[in-house]
């Protein structure tokens, strides 16, 4: 018998495996060996959510570093166990899909669901954003294009507020609590498919589905349009490789038309692509270079799909979004090319701020070129095999694809992150295939000990780089008190001004209200340089006073974190609360100990 299962040429699937040396040699111990991990399975859960409920710390506490400066011991313990539990199950028991689907649910849980058992509210200001443009569909049953730019992309929006005035709920914010793990749920379905088009060893499906979660730090899967628009990406894309993955793939060479192909999957994939144009701005155009990357070294891809796409992308933009692009064109125009700006926004612009969290971004970066510099071993071990393995081109391109969506757009200095998390799939399970390549058979000492500590590296550095802000990121019931203040005592068309933009505000009455962000206005850096806040204070009073109505003022916890945390003037906020208090112009109406809420007083 040969050494090595045989190996298609080119990027076709190898045959199927036979049972390593490591694996029980009985269906008895193959039971023994299951009950054993499902056992530690079981007693992560107990020591990982039972540290966790148990919690009685004070998050307000939490250092520049994050989450991890306040979590308890048992969650740690918990990573470790969950971690070997996995790694056995993938040494001994790879084809046990219920116990490796078990520990990859439970380290979303553990990933995602962590703020949700220890934080009283959601997390995100802009998940409170989305949470108050959700209440305005199911209260009016529509959402204006002319309000903001997420009228003119509506779609995600429509469909949560149409599902929620259905159930009869009238706030989503308890479903935002844990969006980020029914996001993260939800794509391992098309990424199981996705895997399963071009790998046939299950170790390394499974071990670059955990790589793909142990790296998604980015913070792209809360309740968002781009949660919900990645899922369609991913699955568009796992449909239309695992539809043709018992297909030759070649370069195309004068090959005849594809158009024979599968029509229920051409179909669902046009459903999925066009159903992302209303919902997303950018996750439509990463599907049109992926597609397109796809049709030039595949031939199974339409030509005619990522031109249909494109198509429908500027349809959308000339009929529908014309209320944006109508005052944002000349911005948006102004970044196609700028690539040097786009990454100097995203990348040089955001390690700034105190020694906490220059270290949480220089580990967001390190997490990710690591990931990077993994793919490529992984890359140039199939490439050495001599024939046994193979770089699957599709992959390859999915890879590079994201690369191109700096020259278009910097997206407000997020087109990188968002541009990692589009390349993570593919990325993972080439570095998957360091460890696992197609023709492995047995599973020596140095790759399992290699595998375990890559894997807590990874998971270590996701509780910096994931929950590196999380003292900003973070809110307290006392916080969202103060905005409910707001919004018992406010009449329609009053002004709710906020001392920086990270608050828990908007998440209901959206379109009544008119909006300030205090340290965005002009004056703002010179008093808080001077420590005189009188103008500015003048400037803002008689700003809230346009109105006829009583406007208000609402300072929090949260905003005088952010600004620290960020190197953005640290004491400003502090100092502009203290003269809110001493100043004529407001009156302060409502006060606990992480917010306080000032009426702006009418001149007489």
């Amino acid at each position: 018998m040969a050494e090595h299962p045989t190996v298609v040429a080119d990027i076709g699937r190898p045959t199927a495996l036979t049972a390593p040396e490591l694996d029980p040699s009985s269906r008895s111990s193959e039971l023994r060996v299951a009950a054993l991990i499902g056992t530690g399975l079981i007693l992560w859960i107990v020591i990982w959510l039972g540290s966790l409920l148990q919690f009685e710390g004070d998050l307000r506490s939490m250092s520049d570093l994050g989450l991890v400066s306040v979590l308890p011991v048992g969650a740690f313990i918990g990573v470790g166990l969950l971690t070997m539990s996995f790694c056995l199950t993938l040494w001994w028991l790879p084809t046990s899909n219920v116990l490796l689907t078990a520990h990859v649910t439970a380290l979303i849980v553990m990933l995602f669901g962590t703020p949700a058992v220890l934080e009283e509210v959601p997390r995100f200001n802009i998940s409170w954003r989305h949470a108050g443009i959700v209440e305005l569909v199911a209260r009016e049953g529509t959402l204006r294009p002319d309000l903001d730019v997420y009228g003119n992309w509506p779609g995600f929006f429509l469909i949560v507020g149409f599902l929620s005035r259905a159930a009869g709920v009238s706030n989503v914010l308890g479903f935002a609590e844990w969006a980020s793990v029914v996001f993260n749920a939800l794509y391992l379905g098309p990424l199981l498919l996705l895997y399963r088009s071009v790998a046939v060893n299950p170790r390394t499906i499974w071990l670059a589905i955990w790589i793909f979660y142990a790296a998604n730090w980015i913070a792209q899967d809360y309740l968002a349009p781009q949660a919900f628009g990645y899922l369609l990406y991913l699955t568009s894309l796992a449909l239309l490789l695992h539809t043709y993955s018992g297909r030759a793939r070649t370069w195309r060479r004068h090959q005849a038309s594809p158009w024979g192909a599968s029509v229920a999957c051409i179909t669902l994939v046009i459903l999925f692509a066009a159903a992302s144009v209303p919902t997303h701005q950018l996750t439509p155009v990463q599907l049109t270079i992926s597609l397109a990357g796809l049709a030039l070294v595949w031939r199974e891809v339409p030509r005619a799909l990522p031109i249909f796409l494109a198509c429908s992308i500027a349809a959308w933009a000339v009929f529908m979004a014309t209320p944006y692009l109508d005052g944002h064109l000349p911005e948006v125009i102004s970044d196609v090319g700028r690539v040097g700006s786009s990454v100097e926004e995203g990348v040089s612009a955001r390690v700034a701020g105190s020694e906490g969290h220059l270290f949480v971004v220089r580990t967001r970066l390190a997490l990710s070129c690591v990931i990077v510099l993994l793919a490529l071993a992984g890359c140039a071990r199939l490439l050495a095999s001599g024939g046994r393995g193979a770089v699957d081109r599709r992959l390859f391109v999915l890879a590079l694809a994201p690369a191109v969506l700096p020259a278009i757009q910097s997206y407000g200095g997020e087109v990188g992150l968002r541009a990692f998390f589009f390349a993570l799939p593919p990325l993972a399970y080439f570095a998957a295939n360091l460890f696992h390549p197609p023709w492995t058979r047995r599973i020596s000492l140095s790759v399992a000990s290699a595998t375990v500590l890559v894997l807590l590296f990874l998971l270590a550095a996701f509780g910096f780089a994931r929950y590196g802000n999380e003292r900003a990121e973070f809110f307290t019931r006392d916080e969202v008190r103060a905005f409910e203040y707001f919004y018992d005592h406010a009449s329609p068309n009053s002004v709710l001004a906020v001392a920086a933009s990270n608050a828990p505000w908007k998440f209901e009455q959206y379109e009544l209200h008119q909006y300030v962000v205090a340290n965005q206005l002009d004056g703002w850096d010179e008093a808080a340089e001077s420590e005189n806040w009188d103008d500015f204070l003048a400037d803002l009073a008689a700003r809230m006073n346009k109105v006829d109505t009583t406007s208000y003022l609402v300072i929090t916890r949260s905003a005088k974190a952010g600004t620290e945390l960020v190197g953005d003037r640290p004491g400003a906020v502090e100092a502009f609360e203290r003269a809110v208090r001493r100043s004529n112009l407001f009156l302060v109406v409502f006060s606990n100990s992480d917010a306080l809420v000032a009426a702006a007083r009418k001149s007489s």
